[in-house]
């Protein structure tokens, strides 16, 4: 049985000096734990909890198109056991089958700095977001095989850390009246330590991905739109390193027959390759579709998807000290039919 009662208080305030913008916060935050574990009184636990958390924010405007900030955020809070995401950070308490005899705090510190550009008259926005956070913990998983071959997971009072700091670009531009261009790219880089067969390993995750979007639209009878994801990922841990790449693509061209009808025609493609395998996936969609508006109330549509009727294709992705292999199932070749009316 688990009590667990929390109060909080909040203040909150915002000074405007010339360009510049401060605000702060701080709210205070009270825990009363009381748990029981039934047949095991030496499980139990009863203790209270004070947490002073700020935050705070600069924000300046050198003018209406470029303005720059920061923010800082420190948070504290008991471990909550159910979600065990990161073998390392406890971030939930009460729903393992044996809660450990100890209350778990976590504490995080977070740092975010930015910078925007916008210019309307050119069709222009650019966006600089940085993030740095480092949790720290009282216990750390310690991952253990049996000689049976399963995994057997226990919660251990031993310090442990989870620094992750990135960075994500976003721009945005439109030219000559029709096209418009979307880019964004992110970093994100993770550190921290695992407990593993008695063993102290060191895992770093990284991640840079690109986003890229190209339309035209000049409102006459057809519109074009390319978009493409490109992701790269290394993860390695004392001794060891997998690198993996996954690149998807989409095109799609609507062409307006009538002003009641418009026929799709689309492209999806697939490239995916890791490090530990010389294999490297592909697969390529081809759809249509066709739709007719009569009137305001009636929608009918018809659509042929996977016309070459492409399986499945695989990947692999490595986290911490697994490695996973993905095989993703694609609809094969199917037509629909649909009709919607609306009073």
């Amino acid at each position: 049985m688990l009590g667990w009662i929390p109060t909080k208080t909040k203040l909150h305030s915002t000074i405007n000096i010339g360009k510049a913008m401060f605000s702060w916060g701080l709210s205070a935050d009270f825990i009363n734990l009381n748990s029981i574990e039934n047949n095991n009184t030496t499980l139990g636990i009863s203790d209270s909890f004070l947490f002073i958390q700020p935050h705070i924010s600069v924000k300046y405007s050198f003018n209406t198109k470029w303005n720059l900030g920061v923010s800082y955020d420190l948070n504290n809070n008991i471990s909550d056991f159910s979600q065990l995401y990161t073998p390392v950070i406890l971030t939930s308490f009460n729903a393992m089958v044996q809660n450990p005899n100890f209350v778990n705090i976590i504490r995080t510190n977070s740092l975010a700095p930015y910078i925007n550009y916008n210019n309307i008259l050119k069709s222009f926005f650019l966006s600089l977001k940085g993030n740095l956070n480092q949790n720290k913990s009282d216990a750390t998983f310690s991952n253990e095989l049996n000689s049976e071959g399963f995994m057997v997971t226990e919660v251990i009072k031993q310090p442990n850390s989870l620094r992750n700091y990135g960075c994500t670009l976003y721009l945005t531009k439109g030219f000559l009246g029709s096209f418009k261009t979307e880019l964004t790219y992110a970093y994100n880089t993770s550190k921290n330590q695992l407990f593993f067969n008695n063993q102290f390993l060191d895992a770093i995750n990284s991640r840079q991905s690109i986003d890229f979007g190209l339309s035209w639209d000049k409102g006459s009878w057809f519109t074009l739109e390319y978009k493409a994801k490109l992701n790269f990922g290394t993860s390695q841990t004392t001794g060891s390193q997998i690198n993996n790449s996954i690149l998807f693509q989409n095109l799609n061209l609507d062409i307006y027959t009538t002003n009641a009808t418009r026929i799709n025609f689309g492209l999806d493609s697939s490239r995916t390759e890791t490090s530990n395998s010389s294999t490297v996936a592909k697969n390529t969609l081809f759809n249509m579709s066709f739709y007719y508006k009569p009137s305001k109330k009636v929608n009918i549509n018809a659509s042929l998807i996977n016309i070459f009727d492409t399986q499945f294709f695989t990947t692999t992705n490595s986290y911490f000290n697994f490695v996973n292999v993905y095989q993703f199932s694609l609809r094969p070749r199917q037509f629909t039919i649909g009709f919607n009316y609306s009073l």
